[in-house]
């Protein structure tokens, strides 16, 4: 029997946290938008993925090119996501 696998939770600043709540919501990734900000209302600085989360917000930050939700990915969570990668923040 395997254990269930753990959520990620990023942590983001108030400007990466308006980067997203900001984003006008168009285009194909409109449910993934909203699961983002829905955990980012009230002030609150903290979104949780789940495996298949946070695989889908790795590929669409390097796989689908630079349109503008990408780009507000990318500002709102590569600092974080690289240094969790990279191995510098416990995981």
């Amino acid at each position: 029997m395997s254990k269930a696998p753990r959520p990620f939770a990023i942590r983001v600043n108030k400007f990466e946290a308006s980067v997203i709540l900001e984003y006008e919501r168009a285009g194909g990734f409109q449910d993934f938008h909203r699961s983002i900000a829905d955990q980012l209302q009230d002030g609150r600085l903290e979104v949780v993925f789940d495996d298949e989360g946070l695989g889908k917000l790795i590929r669409l930050m390097t796989q689908y090119g630079s349109g503008g939700f990408q780009g507000a990915l990318k500002k709102a969570f590569r600092r974080n996501l690289g240094r969790m990668i990279a191995g510098y923040e416990q995981l």
